[in-house]
């Protein structure tokens, strides 16, 4: 941000492309966090920069009437926010495309500074491509995915193995191959249990994946109940048949 300030401001020498560059840049390197391979990163940034140069265009036009300030202002704002609800992409991306149509709205001025806006917001938005590629650490690997894989195998070779047994007429031998095979299960969703409470950050963000991954530690851990209780249950019955 200050970088851009002082590109903009002193390099340039024009205060609207230094003042838009550097909440520009303020707004997409600080205020969104995209996700996920290389790729979607880039895209989601490009199509922010490009979006918020559009808010630009439109909020400077509209800057110069007060009645269609709270007009537009409140027409974006909806749409922004409930754009929020049907993506998760556009959930943390909102403040930022927020940001990109208060700025200029807040601050009048004619059509010619439509131009210079635009450039602000354009450096800002080539300097965060740049910085996501160059600067931006790689993500880390996520622990529980891991875990989940792992117990989702497990709980499937537990399925299998009691559909096994049971069409064996409970043999003894299918028995313990159950037992075998429900007792790594019960280790699989205890070690992915631990896993997630040990983590200082939970993953938490608005993100598919991060609230997949969140469900999907819930969902196996409920999996795993009626199967332990299932065997105790079946091992019951064997019992009785002996």
């Amino acid at each position: 941000m200050p970088a851009m300030f002082a590109l903009g401001d002193k390099v340039i020498g024009d205060p609207q492309v230094a003042t838009f560059a550097a909440f520009g840049s303020f707004a997409m390197l600080l205020l969104v966090d995209f996700g996920g391979p290389m790729a979607e990163p880039l895209q989601a940034q490009a199509a922010l920069g490009v979006t918020g140069g559009v808010f630009a265009c439109m909020a400077t036009l509209a800057s110069q009437t007060a009645w269609l300030v709270a007009v537009a202002m409140a027409v974006v704002g909806f749409g922004v926010i409930f754009a929020a609800v049907v993506s998760s992409v556009l959930a943390g991306a909102t403040t930022a495309l927020l940001v990109a149509f208060i700025l200029p709205v807040s601050l009048a001025a004619p059509a010619s500074a439509v131009p210079d806006r635009l450039a602000g917001w354009a450096m800002a938005g080539g300097a965060a491509l740049v910085a996501i590629v160059l600067l931006w650490p790689a993500p880390a690997r996520d622990r529980l995915r891991g875990a989940a894989a792992a117990a989702c195998r497990a709980l499937a070779s537990h399925l299998r193995a009691g559909v096994t047994y049971l069409l064996s007429s409970m043999d003894e031998p299918f028995a313990l191959d159950r037992d075998h095979a429900a007792a790594q299960s019960d280790h699989a969703v205890e070690a992915l249990r631990n896993t997630f409470l040990a983590m200082p950050y939970r993953p938490t963000g608005l993100s598919t994946p991060a609230r997949t991954t969140v469900r999907l530690v819930d969902e196996l851990n409920w999996l795993n109940t009626p199967l332990s209780f299932s065997r105790g249950s079946t091992a019951a019955v064997s019992t009785a048949r002996r």
